[in-house]
């Protein structure tokens, strides 16, 4: 009950920990019961904030096998969060399908109104978004934050900032850097590691409107990954081709996920036209096929300016339509 409190509360390395030592007792104990189904489910949702994919799919097997927990459990919460997990690593077609057919099977079961539909909500409006259906993700997300608002400050954090994505898209950054400040209050004095979360998309609006510096030190929390690549934009944004290329070539492709992997070839192509790469061509081929396979639109549009110069000009229609 410890790890389901300090989970909802945002509070993942904890929640790990007390969740593990549950498991432990269990173990040693050898005892049965159907508290012991959540630590799967608790683990699952800390594992992906944790960004740890493979792990999130180990416990999804576990939770999965696991007796005493329900067919609705099973088919909409456990279905959504691996569907999440896809989603945020940025394989999203699995996502796609997963998500969809969790949202079938709740719907049936009659728990499409419940929490436990919370995090395929969330990939579904996230998928939308990907595709610039702005109508439908913000549905989707408002959906979400009406199921997570009641007493799971960690949901109702992460939804808040799915929300900002959406307006920032629309072109209202003053409004998604409220709506930032908001999802911050929800986990105030809890020291979550999500707060990073925030950090990293208030660094991403106020790059776009200019501000150079404030990105600079909210990366600084950043886990490696996220804190590289956010440097690169920053090096983009200010100008200097070379010192992003530098920050790229830095961060090991087999490190980072999919979703990783393609920001950093759209920014490897941004540098090789501000440094006028004879070789920038075929880099922005790789990055239309990449985004292509992998049905990424909106991260293609949104990560840099000077890509999406190219990719969306009059002459490069038949080049980035099929994104």
């Amino acid at each position: 009950m410890k790890s389901v409190h300090d989970a909802l509360m945002g509070r993942v390395d904890k929640a790990v920990d007390e969740a593990l030592a549950a498991r432990a007792i269990q173990e040693r104990s050898l005892l049965a019961d159907e508290w012991a189904a959540t630590v799967p489910m608790i683990l699952m949702s800390a594992y992906e904030w944790l960004d740890d994919f493979p792990a999130v799919e180990c416990e999804t097997a576990v939770a999965l096998a696991a007796p005493e927990l329900t067919e609705p459990v099973k088919l909409a919460a456990v279905a959504g969060a691996r569907a999440l997990a896809w989603f945020e690593s940025g394989h999203l077609a699995e996502a796609a399908d997963a998500a969809a057919t969790a949202d079938g099977d709740a719907r049936r079961l009659g728990f499409s109104q419940h929490f436990f539909a919370v995090d395929y909500l969330r990939v579904l409006a996230g998928l939308a978004l990907e595709q610039r259906d702005l109508d439908t993700a913000e549905q989707l997300a408002e959906h979400a934050l009406s199921l997570s608002e009641r007493g799971r400050p960690a949901f109702e954090f992460l939804v808040l900032l799915d929300r900002a994505r959406i307006w920032a898209a629309r072109g209202l950054v003053r409004d998604a850097l409220s709506t930032i400040e908001a999802a911050r209050r929800v986990l105030a004095m809890t020291g979550s590691v999500l707060l990073a979360r925030a950090d990293e998309l208030e660094a991403l609006l106020r790059l776009s409107i200019g501000d150079l510096s404030t990105p600079v030190k909210l990366a600084a929390g950043l886990p490696a990954a996220r804190h590289g690549l956010l440097l690169a934009r920053v090096a983009l944004a200010a100008g200097d081709d070379h010192a992003a290329h530098e920050q790229l070539q830095s961060l090991p492709p087999r490190e980072l996920t999919p979703r990783q992997a393609l920001i950093r070839q759209i920014l490897l192509a941004a540098a090789a036209i501000g440094r006028d790469d004879p070789m920038t061509a075929g880099i922005l081929g790789g990055v239309l096929e990449s985004a292509r396979h992998g049905r990424f639109l909106n991260t293609v549009v949104t990560t840099a300016p000077q890509v999406t110069r190219i990719t969306c000009s009059p002459g490069a229609a038949t080049v980035s339509s099929p994104v």
